[in-house]
């Protein structure tokens, strides 16, 4: 599992990475990011992800609600 600090230091800079979009190729680098950070606090067992830390759910979702409110700004599908 990952320590708290560093999902702390990921979730601030996700939020960066959505907040300096500013036009839709840069919305759809940040799904990406947004993606890779959820996969960044996943366990891998038997070829499968899991994600245990339910508390972390909320900040994901979140985050997706900011990047969809970017998405439908920019017209990003």
């Amino acid at each position: 599992m990952k320590s708290e600090k560093q999902f702390k230091e990921a979730y601030g800079k996700a939020k960066k990475v959505i907040n300096s979009c500013t036009n839709a190729d840069h919305v759809a680098g940040a799904r990406k990011y947004v993606n890779l950070f959820i996969l960044m606090f996943t366990d891998n067992i038997n070829g499968r992800k899991y994600w245990f830390e339910s508390e972390h759910i909320p900040y994901y979702k979140q985050l997706t609600k900011q990047l969809n409110k970017k998405r439908y700004n920019y017209g990003e599908s």
